[in-house]
């Protein structure tokens, strides 16, 4: 039962430590594109409507 539980706390944490880093990533993502500035031609592939 001792090592069910310290498998527990170990997995526990790693899942813990992957939802902050990705959690992490996404606020920094999300400000990184907040900083850059608008985009004024929509002319993406070269059609023009």
């Amino acid at each position: 039962m001792d090592t069910f539980v310290g498998f527990a706390e170990v997995a526990g944490v790693i899942i813990a430590a992957l939802g902050l880093a990705l959690g992490l990533e996404w606020v920094g993502l999300y400000g990184l594109t907040s900083l850059m500035p608008v985009r004024r031609d929509h002319t993406r592939d070269g059609r023009q409507s």
